[in-house]
């Protein structure tokens, strides 16, 4: 099975996919739940990756989308090269993981 189609959380609903975050660098996004359901996105901490937020998708999936990316330099995401201005271009690939997202 490959990692697009492996199902996470014990649920046949879970979903993998890489998504260009800002300046090219891939994200790696957890989708759960019904694609139609209102969305909630869990963004994790330094120095965890998505699976902290694993019990709380279990609770939410079934009535939720639920969206659980590792940021950059976290689990699977890719990892930056230092760059200026950080933080705007943070805010701006959070945003743009979460319209991809919303837009599939």
């Amino acid at each position: 099975m490959t990692a697009a189609a492996r199902p996470r959380h014990g649920r046949a609903d879970g979903r993998e996919r890489r998504v260009a975050g800002f300046g090219g660098l891939e994200l790696q996004v957890h989708e759960h739940g019904p694609a139609g359901a209102p969305t909630v996105v869990l963004v994790h901490g330094y120095p965890d990756d998505h699976a902290m937020w694993d019990p709380v998708v279990e609770r939410l999936a079934p009535r939720h989308h639920v969206v659980a990316y590792d940021v950059r330099g976290a689990g699977t995401s890719g990892v930056p090269r230092a760059q200026p201005d950080l933080v705007a271009r943070l805010v701006a690939e959070q945003v743009a993981a979460v319209e991809a997202a919303r837009t599939t």
